[in-house]
């Protein structure tokens, strides 16, 4: 046995594999089924399909998740914060306590992926404690599709921290600034 390392990747190390790729394979899949246990949560889906049915109006609304005794994502009503109407970006870009997952949507008009507020938000949750465990922590937003009367063809991503060094390393650099980050966005993809 591999020290430090369980089972699927020693499989895959025996069958041939780098351990490298077994070790990025092995995080992948753990992220995966993260994913689809928080996706197949009740609670998530309903939150999700309130969101979702918010790209279709003027605000952004964000929920704060916490894991709860029985395992599952919690997103509680009071862990509910909209935005301004006609207002981009993540109200507040705060949260009250130390999360394990965030989500929010963005409406008619912001940007069809993270935006910088986003990620400086992320940043800031960050950097002041407010993310329990930032190797489980998972940040969703949902965006408007095509259509901004239906939400059909609305997209979903969702945000994770898979190298914690790297994160602490490039977000001193690049997310602790959130007008530089729209500078950059500005600059390099002509969008902020």
């Amino acid at each position: 046995m591999l020290t430090g390392h369980g089972h699927e990747v020693c499989e895959c190390v025996e069958s041939g594999s780098n351990l490298e790729v077994c070790i990025e394979d092995d995080e992948r899949n753990r992220r995966c089924n993260q994913l689809n246990q928080i996706a197949n949560n009740g609670n998530w889906t309903i939150r999700m399909q309130e969101l979702r049915t918010a790209t279709t109006g003027n605000t952004e609304i964000l929920y704060y998740g916490n894991i709860g005794n029985t395992g599952n994502m919690n997103y509680s009503s009071g862990d509910r914060i909209e935005g301004e109407p006609n207002e981009h970006g993540i109200p507040n870009h705060t949260i009250q306590n130390p999360a394990d997952s965030a989500i929010h949507n963005h409406f008619a008009g912001a940007l069809p992926v993270l935006s910088p507020g986003d990620l400086y938000s992320l940043w800031t949750w960050y950097h002041n404690n407010l993310i329990n465990d930032t190797g489980t922590f998972i940040m969703y937003v949902t965006t408007t599709g095509n259509s901004n009367a239906t939400t059909n063809d609305d997209t979903l991503y969702a945000l994770t921290i898979s190298d914690v060094q790297k994160f602490q390393e490039k977000g001193a650099l690049f997310l602790s600034n959130e007008d530089a980050l729209s500078g950059l966005f500005l600059q390099k993809y002509n969008i902020n």
